[in-house]
């Protein structure tokens, strides 16, 4: 499968789990030191409890105070 992004992950951890074989493709050179919080509320939480990853998903919380918005070149862009 292609595409690891949040859902792909996610995705392959449970076809692992039911026991499929899985590979995941990123086209990305190295993995990012950089990135965007992630809303896990909801069925999100039962999600991430049954794959037992909440208290490490609660452990890396971060409070977000700032959003800015960049286009392709770095330049900030108004959304």
């Amino acid at each position: 499968m292609t595409g690891a992004s949040i859902a792909g992950p996610a995705l392959a951890y449970w076809l692992v789990r039911y026991g499929f074989e899985v590979s995941l493709v990123e086209r990305a050179p190295t993995i990012r030191t950089g990135g965007y919080a992630i809303d896990i509320r909801g069925s999100a939480i039962d999600a991430v409890n049954r794959m037992g990853i909440l208290p490490a998903a609660r452990a890396a919380h971060v409070a977000t105070r700032q959003v800015t918005f960049v286009d392709s070149k770095g330049r900030n862009s108004v959304a």
